[in-house]
């Protein structure tokens, strides 16, 4: 498929506008969606190709086609609005494909993605217009869950903000790589229910090891970023945007919301010694003054897990990572009642560790 195409169904039949894609606008010819239309049909594409000498391996190795059960080839994406992957070069690896929402097949993936390709992996590439974040150093990259959370951010913004989301996949150390090559601090807008707080939850812990300090919005509960656009709430998305605090601090209230003390000291800890050391001291008095414990306490616990941060970074991340279930299980009574709990099950202590470091940098050469 050439880097100008618009997406497979798009040059077959009747030139069809397609759906505004939950942004309540029409974004049919915005540069930077380039959006498509693969139509309702077995194969509209497949037939088009094949008019233009197309083999089936070609189609197959692109990713635009798949063999059925019955051994013919079908179009891959159908009855979906077609978005490109571009690379940062503006070049199409790929599309993803979101799913009619008048559709009553349930078993049809909200969003399909190209699959593995000789030119696209998905655990490889953030969704969204990075091209804008390389072409002005002020523009602030966001991370979202799902394709169209991106663009929403991007339109309810005019471009201040950037969105960006993994590609039917949490974030991968290679997705947070690619944040972290951008120097800048990446703000978190998942979704206002319980998945989306876990996912920032392990976004935190996938971005740290790379020596940032995301930042997170706090949506309206229930809501996102592509539903807010398309309510007519884009201020209010603004809003969150620019009112984004450290996701840092949304962990630890967490933490001594639902532990007991010593296990709330423990679990606030791990999350600060991920963030830079100049935040080191406010948050030790900040902790020592909410739970009532001696800051030098807090402190050689804080030394222990920086300790373990410079050892290995990414080990001590994961070693939160492993704690997300934790983290679930003391949320779902929350999300439930949409209330703190007040008596939460004691969950084990956590094994703390960290020191943030920048990209490229080899953590053991400095010391904390």
């Amino acid at each position: 498929m050439p880097p100008g195409a618009a997406g497979p169904g798009a040059g077959s039949g009747p030139r069809r506008r397609p759906r505004p894609a939950r942004f309540g606008v029409d974004v049919h010819d915005h540069p930077d969606l380039r959006p498509g239309l693969a139509p309702a049909g077995w194969t509209n594409l497949v037939d088009h190709l094949r008019g233009h000498g197309i083999t089936n391996q070609e189609m197959l190795t692109a990713g635009v086609a798949s063999t059925a059960r019955n051994g013919n080839l079908i179009d891959r994406f159908r009855d979906r609005v077609m978005l490109p992957i571009l690379d940062p070069d503006h070049r199409v690896l790929g599309f993803v494909g979101r799913r009619n929402p008048t559709s009553t097949d349930e078993r049809a993936p909200k969003y399909l993605n190209t699959p593995d390709t000789p030119l696209f992996h998905k655990g490889n590439q953030l969704y969204g217009a990075t091209h804008l974040l390389t072409a002005d150093p002020t523009r602030i990259p966001v991370l979202a869950e799902g394709p169209m959370d991106a663009h929403a951010i991007t339109l309810a913004s005019h471009g201040r903000y950037i969105g960006l989301a993994p590609l039917g996949t949490s974030l991968t150390n290679l997705q947070a790589t690619q944040l972290a090559n951008l120097d800048r601090t990446p703000i978190i807008a998942t979704d206002a229910d319980l998945a989306g707080r876990l996912a920032a939850e392990r976004d935190y812990w996938m971005l740290t090891p790379h020596g940032l300090d995301p930042r997170y919005a706090i949506l309206n509960p229930g809501t996102d970023p592509a539903e807010l656009l398309a309510t007519g709430q884009a201020a209010a998305l603004n809003h969150a945007l620019t009112q984004a605090g450290p996701l840092a601090d949304v962990l630890i209230n967490e933490r001594i919301s639902n532990l007991p003390t010593p296990d709330a000291a423990l679990g606030a800890v791990a999350v600060l010694a991920a963030q830079p050391p100049d935040r080191w001291e406010d948050g030790v008095q900040a902790l020592g003054d909410r739970l009532g414990l001696p800051a030098g306490f807090l402190r050689g616990t804080l030394k222990d897990h920086v300790r373990a941060w410079n050892t290995n970074a990414r080990r001590a991340a994961d070693s939160q990572l492993a704690r997300l279930h934790d983290v679930k299980q003391r949320l779902t009574p929350a999300e439930e009642t949409h209330e703190t709990p007040t008596d939460p099950p004691p969950a084990p202590p956590p094994t703390i560790e960290r020191i943030p470091t920048p990209p490229g940098h080899d953590p053991r050469g400095r010391g904390r």
